[in-house]
């Protein structure tokens, strides 16, 4: 990768020593105008993108792909500590990102291996660090290996990996990152609990029996002008529930629709007609329950509709034939064999009673 500074190096860099088996006439292979040592001027350090500036503290900085490309780390007065090169198709001294470890100590074999600031961490990804101090140059060579093949590839001033000041900053950085990570975990936590609590306040409501009770839970917790609506709805006549059933949405809660089956006074046709506005044969689809439905609200108060009415516990002021409502009124698959239990509830004859 070339920079698009426009300049070249006070003098160019050049092998070590030709038994160091560096090969080619550019010890960087083209890749920079500038080298470690040298300072960069600010209109040189605007051509980086804004975003890859990342601030290393005490005034130092780091300019271009940290992650996936390449990266200078600057001093406070911008001279260049660090040449980092990460999965980049360019090499030093004849080392190149995806050579062969073996390859590697072949061409440097005096290359030692070195300890890391985070050598527990970097044990466990698998990194293991290499360095080599070029003679006449003031400059050291850094290799990072994984897996027996080169990931990285560093040229830095002269005693940068063991500068007890930059592994400081490191320290102060790495604390500070962990301090950031452990408040954000806490906002996090704090969040899931809120949501939590709200959930359970929103679902306090189904763990209450009685019935007036628990629509006055709902209402309460749901919005402001709802609490008009449970009034409005428990002082109305049964004949009336239904027309309020038809004209809610399902999508508010389903307190009311639950405060509605609950009442013995509701009609067995009222019943039928809120049943079969549940869209049974889509919530008890075992397909559908088998992936986990996200309104298992609305199964349960289909469930609940079943069980009252083979329980006998709705009014029938006159007599309802199950059979033609079924037959011409449900809508869905009606001779799918997961339908048979509420095909057998409904469809059948209720005759009046007192």
């Amino acid at each position: 990768m070339r920079f698009p500074f426009g300049r070249k190096a006070a003098r160019p860099l050049t092998p070590a020593s030709p038994s160091a088996g560096a090969t080619g006439p550019s010890a960087v292979d083209e890749s920079f105008t500038f080298r470690p040592g040298d300072c960069l001027n600010e209109s040189d350090c605007a051509l980086f993108p804004v975003h890859s500036l990342y601030d290393l503290l005490d005034g130092y900085r780091l300019l271009g792909l940290s992650w996936d490309g390449a990266c200078v780390e600057l001093d406070p007065d911008n001279r260049v500590e660090c040449i980092d090169l990460t999965r980049q198709p360019g090499g030093l001294f004849g080392l190149a990102n995806g050579m062969p470890e073996a390859v590697m100590r072949h061409l440097f074999p005096s290359m030692a291996t070195v300890e890391s600031q985070f050598p527990e961490q970097d044990r466990a990804d698998g990194l293991i660090f290499h360095q080599l101090l070029l003679p006449g140059e003031n400059l050291e060579l850094l290799a990072t290996t994984r897996d027996g093949g080169v990931v990285r590839l560093a040229l830095a001033r002269a005693g940068y990996w063991h500068d007890p000041h930059r592994r400081a900053r490191e320290l102060r950085r790495e604390q500070a990152a962990a301090q950031a990570m452990a408040a954000d975990q806490a906002r996090l936590e704090a969040l899931r609990a809120k949501d939590t609590e709200e959930r359970e306040n929103r679902n306090r409501w189904r763990s209450i029996a009685d019935t007036d009770a628990m629509l006055d839970a709902w209402c309460a917790q749901a919005r402001p002008d709802y609490r008009a609506m449970g009034q409005q709805l428990r002082a109305a006549p049964p004949a009336a529930w239904l027309d309020f059933a038809e004209r809610y949405s399902f999508d508010e809660g389903l307190a009311p629709l639950f405060w509605i089956i609950r009442q013995p006074r509701a009609e067995i046709a009222d019943i039928f007609e809120i049943f079969t506005m549940c869209e049974p044969d889509y919530f008890l689809d075992p397909e559908k329950q088998a992936r986990g439905a996200s309104q298992m609200t609305e199964y349960e108060l289909i469930d609940e509709i079943k069980a009252r009415v083979d329980a006998g516990f709705y009014s029938v002021s006159q007599d309802f034939d199950g059979v033609a409502a079924w037959d011409n009124g449900a809508v869905g698959r009606r001779n799918a064999d997961f339908m048979a239990p509420v095909r057998n509830t409904f469809r059948r004859q209720f005759s009046a009673r007192p």
